[in-house]
């Protein structure tokens, strides 16, 4: 190991590496943090809808599935690049973040954003033909305790 030390030591000396900057490693984890930070942002939005779509509307879309791993899978690459996910149980780690994504994921569906969403001239497209369907699913989820009809 100390000769390859002493290698690099003198390839430094005679100019033949040149060392970064220090900005050069500043501003790559300011790019990378916010990169996970946009990734874990829109695959929480895509599980969402994907979420909406299937609890509310009854039908569920291949599109957002793919959307879902491709942002669940950028954002463990990048997760791998910071210092501490080598550190840490990387398994547990990605755990964590899969699950965080899925439960925000849920809750969002669970509130009115998806409504307020849909007003919104450039979201329009992702909820396009979103019309609830009478399924016993989205009845069932409106009215958990319905009282029972009486019958005459």
């Amino acid at each position: 190991m100390e000769q390859k030390q002493k290698e690099i030591l003198t390839k430094i000396k005679q100019n033949k590496i040149k060392m970064k900057p220090k900005i050069y490693f500043v501003l790559g984890g300011i790019l990378l943090g916010i990169g996970l930070g946009l990734t874990i942002i829109l695959a929480v939005f895509a599980v969402n809808v994907g979420f909406y779509k299937f609890l509310f509307l009854g039908r569920f879309s291949e599109r957002v599935i793919f959307l879902i791993t491709l942002f669940i899978g950028a954002g463990i690459l990048l997760l791998r690049q910071y210092e501490f996910s080598y550190k840490r149980d990387f398994a547990k780690l990605v755990g964590l973040l899969v699950a965080g994504i899925l439960l925000l994921g849920l809750a969002l569906s669970q509130t009115k954003i998806n409504q307020k969403a849909q007003r919104v001239r450039h979201l329009r497209i992702i909820y396009q033909n979103s019309r609830p369907l009478p399924t016993p699913l989205r009845i069932h989820l409106r009215h958990p305790i319905a009282p029972e009809r009486p019958t005459f």
